[in-house]
């Protein structure tokens, strides 16, 4: 189960950069003041269309282990969750982390 998780959060991820570059791009178009009116509506219909389809957001995408799949209590600079933390810096896999105790 944890695989197949891990392998939505990449494809999520990979949908999300694609996207999020095509709408940077129309809204700086957008922001052109010597475009027509019809080509702004043009731009607009374009990104309104982006805008339905739920997984171009980043906002969307979930934060997973990388090793687990799991969702919740990730660390975001490691990309793990907060087990798979404890027991990497247990072992000393993680350069400059130590258990506190």
């Amino acid at each position: 189960m944890a695989v197949y998780f891990i392998s939505k959060d990449k494809r999520v991820r990979a949908i999300v950069a694609n996207f999020e570059i095509k709408r940077i791009k129309l809204n700086f178009l957008l922001r052109n003041s010597s475009l027509s009116l019809f080509e702004k509506q043009k731009l607009l219909v374009d990104l309104s269309g982006q805008v339905k389809r739920a997984l171009t957001f980043s906002v969307k995408s979930r934060n997973r282990c990388v090793l687990t799949g799991r969702a919740g209590s990730v660390f975001r600079y490691f990309r793990v969750s907060r087990i798979m933390l404890k027991e990497m810096a247990s072992r000393g896999m993680l350069t400059g982390v130590r258990k506190s105790s």
